[in-house]
């Protein structure tokens, strides 16, 4: 399991979920984004730290984790 240091407390949640999914999480230089990559198919995603906060950006970020395979029903 890949350990990386984030903040939000909802963010290290869906971090566990991804990588007990089977997902790489990494975290990107610059401004901190999550990138998440599927190992079997190389598809990728990226989303923003912060980006949890609204409900609207967290249905989104559910819609494009699932383009990579994740199938958890909420974020948050």
């Amino acid at each position: 399991m890949l350990y990386i240091q984030v903040r939000d407390k909802h963010i290290q949640k869906l971090v566990k979920s991804l990588e007990a999914a089977g997902l790489e999480v990494t975290k990107t230089s610059g401004k901190q984004h999550v990138k998440v990559r599927n190992p079997e198919t190389g598809k990728v995603v990226f989303f923003g730290a912060a980006s949890l906060g609204d409900w609207r950006a967290s249905k989104n970020i559910l819609r494009d984790l699932k383009k990579v395979g994740y199938n958890g029903k909420q974020l948050g």
